[in-house]
């Protein structure tokens, strides 16, 4: 099986960006135990086309799809997604299986 690229594009809730920092911090770590390499972050500095106002995006290559799986389907993630809710007003994430 191919490569997974997760994209994500995402706003920070400004009441919660402490548990935003903590989501990300340790998904990172996640995601890089598992393979994944980032292969694009950057900031987001208008809306072009559409309605949704975001702050950041975002690529992440996994090397397959059990790597990917590894970390979304794991108890340690699950205790993340709390975090995850509080941390981001706008969190939207899709996958490109290469």
């Amino acid at each position: 099986m191919g490569k997974i690229i997760l994209i994500i594009i995402a706003s920070i809730n400004p009441a919660e960006k402490e548990a935003a920092e903590n989501y990300i911090k340790q998904v990172t770590a996640m995601q890089e135990a598992a393979g994944a390499v980032a292969l694009y972050r950057f900031p987001v500095s208008e809306n072009f086309i559409g309605d949704m106002e975001v702050d950041v995006a975002a690529a992440i290559e996994f090397p397959s799809q059990e790597a990917f799986d590894s970390v979304f389907e794991s108890e340690e993630y699950k205790l993340l997604i709390p975090f995850r809710d509080k941390g981001f007003s706008v969190l939207n994430a899709f996958i490109s299986k290469q």
